[in-house]
């Protein structure tokens, strides 16, 4: 086992289950067909909160393991919330049906495959859809109406996020009590409580990501277009505090979705709606019970609304008309939600009704997992698929009735870093795609997501270089080597004049260390997108190590390991302001310290080249 991603405190998660992912050297095959000398293998690591014994496993650990790939797995499985910090993501990948450690490996092994230049999945040249002139228009068209019904919203609060913020205090300190008392009310035939309607800080970096997913789509032609569903607490605050007439409990968010616009993501407010609709439905969300954060049938059937009104602009999709599908009464199983106390018409011990959909033929509408049979892709996780996909009640459903676009449906548990999960999917999985709609849970705007690689954004690209600087044993002087005395550890310099880390006074281990260069400040640099660092380490360096390289706020790490010889090339967006690049070193080990031979950093300019 050469990395395993960290998991989740299970106490801690929204969720029962939980896989992780790892990365493995593999030494042989016992049987079975031929695999690659390095694979992605997903553990189970913890079922109903419990964790399991392959939790306890660590990297340097030796094990037999029994594999089948990924997607061999039935769907539930494919679906659970997974622990993935690996960078490398053109490993291929199996779960691990059964696995111990050994102590030592069998010399009756076959030799796994050697590594080889093959093309893989996500790889493959596609054909995407010619752009579509006249939705571009409409898109664009779009976001400007977007921005400025924000920045409207933010004249009429001061013209400023923070004044705006210091302006609800009254009424944060007011919702504050009816929350803490999980306040709840009937209005006419629609339940309400109070819950989270705001927040107090604004993403660490979804904003990042998600302009580099877009780019990402963009060179095949998709659009991406972001809905976040809201706290439930946001569209129903003014019933139980004093909020001024725009109803608007939750600035933040609004910057947060400003920021995206400015950059071209087309980000849905779908608060305003979601205002007008709540006395159309029971329920929104499920208010009955506190703790609970999904929607329920009306903020499903809301989302879908604001996204059927978005798809209007695009043509020459052959799909079913509007009106293909219909409706019928459903309710939720027996051990789930009933309906709430306090209205003769909804019986508190019946089971929730809800309206499910139905195709021509009066069967429930099936919708597409993990397939490439729609133009138009609906990503997310959990959130995606309330109030009960099996029965035909979900955002896909709904929007396939509002619209008559029926989705195909990406979704797993627990995922945040939605670019990243889709870009593993591979290329041909967005082969024919239009329009990839990204429901986005509201905590995914406020976490550290997994990112989609800078790299997936850089394909019909040609980066010219306008500066480089190449630091090897001519000149490790004109770099700041750094090491807390407390941490015992010392970069040295060997006779091949190769760079580490390696511990003090004998120890067996230790942590902490940094290289630090300073970039110049030119005025060349003003047409600068990119910086790309080279790492290049001795062939003979075997390891075990992590070297996380920071720029301008944006973190890359990368694992070593003893049969990875290849040299690594990290991309940042380059930032003019910014001029120091930090290379840290974690931990090292004295038997496997990693060995660097050369770094190159290179500030880079870009032009657009179709394919």
């Amino acid at each position: 086992m050469e990395f395993v991603s960290k998991l989740p405190e299970p106490r801690k998660t929204n969720y029962q289950n939980c896989f992780f992912t790892s990365i493995f050297a593999v030494k042989g095959i016992k049987k079975g067909e031929k695999i690659s000398e390095r694979l992605e293998i997903v553990f189970p690591g913890f079922e109903k909160k419990i964790l399991s014994p392959e939790s306890e496993f660590k990297a340097g650990d030796k094990l037999r393991i029994e594999i089948v790939p990924f997607e061999s797995l039935d769907l539930k499985k494919k679906q659970t919330q997974q622990a993935d910090e690996i960078a490398e993501l053109d490993l291929d990948v199996y779960f691990a049906v059964k696995s111990e450690i050994v102590q030592d490996f069998s010399v009756e092994l076959q030799a796994p495959s050697p590594p080889q230049e093959k093309k893989n999945s996500r790889d493959l040249e596609t054909t995407p859809r010619t752009a579509d002139g006249s939705a571009e228009v409409l898109r664009r068209a779009d976001i400007e109406k977007d921005k400025k019904y924000i920045d409207d919203l933010l004249v009429a609060h001061g013209g400023s996020w923070d004044k705006w913020v210091q302006e609800l205090e009254t009424f944060r300190q007011e919702y504050q009590k009816a929350n803490s008392s999980k306040s709840e009310k009937w209005v006419a035939d629609s339940f309400f409580s109070a819950g989270t309607a705001y927040i107090n800080k604004t993403g660490l970096n979804f904003v990042r990501d998600m302009i580099n997913f877009k780019n990402y789509l963009k060179q095949f032609n998709i659009d991406l277009i972001i809905v976040r569903v809201p706290f439930k607490g946001e569209i129903c605050a003014d019933l139980f505090a004093q909020l001024p007439p725009d109803k608007v409990s939750d600035p933040r968010t609004l910057e947060m979705i400003r920021e995206l616009l400015e950059n071209d993501v087309e980000t849905v407010y779908v608060n305003p709606l979601a205002v007008q609709e709540r006395t159309n439905y029971p329920l929104m969300f499920w208010y009955q019970k506190f703790s609970e954060s999904h929607p329920a049938e009306g903020m499903a059937r809301t989302v879908a609304k604001a996204v059927a009104e978005r798809l209007k602009r695009y043509n020459g999709l052959t799909m079913p008309e509007k009106g293909s599908f219909s409706l019928k009464d459903e309710s939720q199983s027996p051990q789930d939600f009933k309906w709430p106390n306090g209205n003769p018409k909804f019986p508190p011990n019946e089971s929730v009704r809800f309206k499910a959909v139905c195709d021509p033929q009066g069967n429930i509408l099936q919708i597409g997992y993990n397939e490439n049979r729609s133009p138009i892709l609906l990503a997310g996780n959990s959130f995606l698929v309330y109030p009960a996909i099996k029965k035909g009640a979900s955002i896909p459903h709904y929007l396939a009735y509002e619209s008559g676009f029926v989705p195909d449906i990406l979704y797993r548990d627990g995922a945040h870093g939605i670019g990243r999960f889709v870009y593993k999917m591979g290329e041909q999985f967005l082969a024919g795609r239009k329009v990839l709609v990204y429901v986005a849970d509201p905590t995914a705007f406020l976490e550290q997501v997994p990112e989609l690689p800078l790299t997936a954004t850089l394909k019909n690209k040609k980066l010219n270089p306008i500066h480089t600087a190449i630091y090897n044993k001519t000149n490790w002087k004109t770099l700041i080597f750094s090491t807390p005395p407390e941490q015992k550890t010392e970069f040295i310099e060997d006779e091949a004049g190769n760079i580490s880390l390696i511990p003090k006074n004998n120890l067996e281990s230790g942590k902490s260390g940094t290289i630090a260069a300073i970039l110049p400040d030119k005025e060349e640099f003003s047409k600068a997108k990119f910086l790309a660092v080279t790492l290049s380490y001795p062939k003979t360096n075997e390891c075990y190590g992590t070297i996380e390289v920071t720029y301008a706020g944006q973190k890359q790490i990368v694992r070593r390991s003893p049969n990875c010889v290849k040299g690594d090339v990290f991309y940042f967006n380059f930032d003019k302001n910014a001029r120091d690049l930090i290379l840290s070193f974690p931990h090292t080990n004295k038997s496997a310290s990693i060995q660097i031979s050369n770094i190159e950093i290179s500030i880079l300019d870009d032009s657009f080249s179709a394919k």
